[in-house]
């Protein structure tokens, strides 16, 4: 079963994820009968999609390798398990240090690569390479 639709329950193991299941129903209807309604239909709407949603996106994953030439095969299962694991950080740390962190976080992870990205661009090594495939581009062609 595949669990990466919820980060937090990647952290369980498969043989636990059914008990885990049905304790999410039985504390929803507690946190229902408390009066914490959202937290109730989180843990409800939880216990009762996962199931589904793993399979459909099992398919679809089993259908994408499928497809995918196999050299390219684990290059893609690497970028899928770096945004699941940057997920699973964010969850942590918004859990941990609340969302306005995790924010925080985000915003300057973001900048930092655009930052980057810029003084790539303008770099004289990058200029001059550019340079160099447009000669070579020019002179294959011509």
């Amino acid at each position: 079963m595949n669990r990466a639709i919820n980060p937090t329950l990647m952290l369980i193991p498969a043989e636990l994820l059914g008990q885990v299941l049905a304790i999410f129903l039985v504390l929803g209807g507690i946190c229902m009968v408390v009066g914490a309604k959202k937290a109730s239909m989180g843990l409800i709407t939880i216990a009762i999609a996962l199931p589904f949603i793993s399979v459909i996106v099992q398919a679809l994953f089993n259908d994408l390798f499928a497809i995918m030439p196999p050299q390219h095969v684990q290059w893609v299962a690497l970028l899928l398990q770096g945004i699941i694991f940057v997920i699973i950080l964010g969850g942590l740390m918004s859990f941990l240090f609340g969302q306005p962190v995790w924010n925080q976080a985000k915003g300057h992870l973001l900048a930092e690569a655009i930052i980057g990205l810029f003084r790539l661009a303008f770099s004289w090594q990058f200029i001059m390479l550019l340079i160099g495939l447009g000669v070579l581009f020019l002179w294959r062609s011509g």
